[in-house]
């Protein structure tokens, strides 16, 4: 694996760890002798976890998580059953690891489509149409994302995934309350999991 591509294993891994995405460039720079193996060891295992990510995103996205198994996805992988153990704890870790991928790449689009954005409307505007453009061009992997309810509210730590989009939503919707354009006696968290129920259901289309 070249030091571009191992870089990039890192940061992918480092997103979904929820650390900084700086982790590659540092790991990849020069470092003393004595660290040196377990430099290796880390970057091996940097790698492992990013075959196992991968595989687990190929076979999520074409299967759904109910008919995936751990050592299905070891084997599309090509490592031992036992090696997915080492990284994952079942098969929902594994997925919330996959989901928690596809959620920062989402979130990397919205985030850009609002970079410009002024005002409510079209901060509403151009974050669901950022959501939607996502979903036609990840088709396979937004559906498995969305298609199970009791996936989507699991979490390995903090909040699910479903209450982090609505409260994104909500968040959206509270600076137009600020600007005087939604009612002050809506609720405000009903309404973002309305937002994100709509979506929900577009994306099984």
């Amino acid at each position: 694996m070249s030091d571009a591509v191992y870089a990039q294993a890192v940061k992918d891994a480092a997103r979904v760890m929820g650390h900084p995405f700086n982790v590659g460039e540092q790991l990849t720079k020069a470092m003393p002798a004595d660290v040196i193996s377990v430099s290796t060891a880390s970057r091996r295992s940097v790698e492992t976890r990013a075959k196992l990510l991968a595989a687990a995103r190929r076979l999520f996205s074409r299967d759904g998580y109910h008919a995936v198994r751990p050592q299905d996805v070891a084997r599309e992988a090509g490592v031992a059953q036992g090696t997915f153990y080492q990284y994952f704890d079942d098969k929902l870790a594994c997925f919330l690891a996959f989901c928690a991928a596809i959620d920062a790449e989402m979130g990397e689009a919205v985030m850009a489509a609002l970079a410009d954005a002024t005002g409510f409307e079209d901060r509403l505007v151009r974050a669901i149409e950022a959501v939607l453009v996502y979903s036609e061009e990840h088709p396979a992997e937004v559906t498995a994302l969305m298609a199970d309810s009791r996936v989507l509210t699991a979490s390995a730590e903090g909040p699910s995934l479903f209450n982090r989009w609505v409260r994104f939503w909500t968040a959206i919707l509270e600076t137009g309350r600020a600007e005087g354009k939604i009612r002050l006696d809506l609720d405000l968290n009903l309404a973002g999991a309305s937002v994100l129920g709509v979506l929900q259901r577009s994306s099984a289309y």
